[in-house]
């Protein structure tokens, strides 16, 4: 007789079950790195994991590793995926790594960083497939559906502020690697070839495809079918904007030759040949290259393109059986180069707090994409003092992370980019810190009083109350509101709010007397107040009217 099991503990046992992991393939193999640990929290506080959020770096899997490290952004993911396929491990899946912007969206899914860039085509399909394989392991460990609806982008995240992993990222291959659907997909074997012959000539050796089937005769006689190989045209893009930067050294818009084509290639037997060819879209350019021996994915093709016209291209490879076609992939040309016109500190010009460095980017053709930040102690620049490396957005400004000296000269300059690889670069500009210059940074907004002086004393008529301000998102301030009161009073003098990113205010007569001030400022997200600042008026004072002094 089988033992009775009580109906309560049956459904105890139900729910420890639903708690486990799923038994799932065997984990990728991975490099465990250990994140700072004040960068993630313990634990998923009870929360179930169920998403799985891509990002790009915006630079290498190295510089990614130092951030999740030593950075001062105090952030994390659970892996990195490197152009390579290399995985490294950060953080435990237990715990829950601050990687989404978004405290419930980190307690619940699984973080994976790649190296590379949201406004650049630099991905690989050792990274593609590496990242699905950890992807696939953890939908079958933690039971995520492997659909559009779990395995999300950073962007899709609520809230987001990034864009990663941008346009370039192929979803529907990935899905389909995740999925263990194909080793490629959505090429094209088969069908009209571009180009017309066989690009590698007759069968070499002499081997006929359909010959005779491994492992022994023909069942009937029949021929064997022929086992196409796979075939995907990677770069540029379908919809991509091509730029300068997708080109060898030189000027595009002058005819240059060397248009970077990328593709991927798989099947039962590997790649022995390769021929592309390029076509303008209702245009009189018809181009292909000669037969590329090997195995070699990459082929920079002497082509020359003209700006803002739309051509399509396609690949076909060899692999000394058989041959396969990728799709037509088509894409646009961009060769304008936008400018930066940087707008403050201005030439020379003294600042008091930690500067926010502000630019604006000009380009008819599109906006900015992404950005660098250079900043030297130094007038011959041989050896730059900081280097924000390439930033992902459209940001103008950028606030100065590093410490800067009271009484020192500082040069600074900026790169920005369209996401079509059209970089333009400033000129060195520089700015002096004044010999009472402080530094303050920082997750958040934050505010500090500059003047007058905690405990200090003034004769001015009307007093100037003046701030340092900083956000560490990097948006500027949106307005402020100031209080004053008397020390020992009751009730506040001047409660005003502005709508004004202005850092001071000038206060109207004051009688000699104590008073105590405080400012509140607001980035259109996030708000933070001063703490209070005792001064006294000395008299005499005169005056008319406040108003707001910048």
């Amino acid at each position: 007789m089988r033992p009775i099991v009580p109906r309560a503990a049956l459904c105890l046992a139900l729910g420890a079950l639903a708690l486990e992991p799923a038994l799932a393939q065997e984990k990728p193999p991975v490099t465990f790195v250990e994140a700072n640990r004040s960068y993630f929290a313990r634990g998923r506080s009870g929360e179930p994991v169920r998403y799985v959020v891509i990002h790009t770096i915006e630079g290498s899997a190295g510089s990614g590793i130092n951030t999740f490290r030593y950075g001062r952004r105090r952030v994390s993911a659970h892996y990195i995926v490197d152009f390579d396929g290399k995985i490294t491990q950060m953080v435990r899946d237990a715990d829950t790594a601050w990687h989404a912007g978004n405290s419930l969206y980190n307690r619940r899914s699984i973080g994976i960083e790649h190296a590379g860039w949201a406004g650049r085509n630099r991905w690989t399909m050792e990274q593609y497939r590496a990242s699905a394989r950890i992807t696939r392991w953890a939908c079958d460990t933690y039971r995520i559906p492997k659909d559009r609806r779990h395995i999300i982008a950073h962007r899709e995240v609520p809230g987001a502020t990034h864009g990663d992993p941008g346009r370039y990222f192929d979803w529907d291959l990935y899905i389909r690697l995740v999925r263990g659907e194909g080793s490629l997909g959505g090429a094209s074997s088969g069908g009209t070839t571009p180009g017309g012959a066989n690009p590698g000539g007759t069968n070499p050796g002499g081997s006929t495809p359909g010959g005779s089937t491994p492992g022994g005769s023909n069942p009937g006689g029949a021929p064997a079918p022929i086992v196409r190989p796979e075939v995907q045209a990677l770069a540029p893009a379908a919809g991509e904007v091509v730029g300068n930067g997708h080109f060898a050294p030189g000027d595009p818009a002058r005819g240059l030759t060397g248009l970077r084509l990328r593709w991927a290639a798989g099947g039962p037997r590997p790649q022995q040949g390769a021929r592309v060819f390029v076509e303008e879209v209702g245009g009189a350019l018809r181009w292909e290259s000669a037969h590329l021996p090997g195995g070699a994915t990459e082929h920079r093709a002497a082509v020359a393109l003209a700006h803002g016209r739309t051509y399509r291209w396609a690949v076909r490879v060899w692999d000394g059986t058989a041959e396969a076609t990728s799709a037509w992939v088509t894409f646009r040309t961009d060769f304008t180069r936008g400018e930066v016109v940087q707008t403050w500190p201005r030439d020379d010009e003294e600042v008091t707090c930690t500067p926010a460095l502000r630019w604006r980017y000009d380009d008819p053709d599109g906006p900015q994409e992404g950005y660098r930040v250079w900043i030297d102690d130094d007038e011959d620049h041989a050896q730059v003092l900081g280097d924000t490396k390439e930033l992902n957005g459209a940001t103008g400004a950028y606030f100065v992370r590093g410490r800067l000296q009271p009484g020192r000269t500082y040069w600074w300059r900026v790169m920005a980019h369209d996401g079509n690889s059209n970089v333009a670069i400033s000129s060195w500009r520089r700015f002096r810190t004044s010999p009472d210059y402080v530094h303050f940074g920082g997750e958040g907004v934050s505010v500090r009083p500059l003047s007058p002086l905690d405990g200090g004393s003034t004769l001015e008529e009307r007093p100037a109350l003046r701030w340092a301000y900083h956000s560490g998102e990097q948006r500027e301030q949106r307005e402020f509101r100031v209080q004053v009161a008397r020390q020992g009073g009751a009730g506040l003098l001047v409660d005003e709010p502005w709508t004004s990113a202005a850092s001071g205010y000038l206060l109207r007569p004051t009688e000699p007397g104590a008073y105590q001030w405080r400012v509140r400022v607001w980035d259109g997200e996030e708000e933070a107040w001063s703490p209070w600042q005792r001064f006294v008026v000395l008299p005499p004072t005169s005056g008319i009217s406040g108003a707001i002094a910048r």
